[in-house]
């Protein structure tokens, strides 16, 4: 008596990609993964404050939103938005946490470096 195999199609296991990987094709979606010194450096360029500033105050705010989500609170961070979670299962490794994210529309100021801003006068 012969046995078939089954066989199933399975979905490519995800490839974490550096920020140099190529484009995806149209239709596609890929995942960078972003670690924590790109992270700050990324914090730093856009604050304008020194690394060594930023750094401790980052890892401290990390601390902190990881200590709230393991113990199930539900976070309001305005800009940023809402974070909801749904579930926790602590792990041999570590804590996963299944949140909801809920994004913020930006806001955007007029200020002298707006693009709302007009580059001339209207009587100029």
């Amino acid at each position: 008596m012969a046995t078939t195999a089954k066989t199933t199609k399975r979905k490519p296991a995800a490839v974490k990609e550096s920020p140099e990987a190529t484009l995806a094709s149209e239709g596609e979606t890929t995942t960078v993964l972003v670690k924590k010194p790109e992270f700050i450096d990324r914090v730093v360029a856009r604050s304008g404050l020194k690394k060594k500033d930023v750094k401790p105050a980052l890892e401290a705010i990390l601390a902190q939103l990881g200590e709230e989500l393991t113990e199930d609170k539900e976070l309001s961070l305005p800009p940023f938005g809402k974070i909801m979670v749904n579930r926790t299962k602590d792990t041999a490794n570590g804590t996963v946490v299944i949140a909801k994210v809920k994004l913020s529309k930006p806001v955007v100021k007029v200020d002298g470096n707006s693009s709302e801003t007009p580059l001339a006068d209207e009587d100029e």
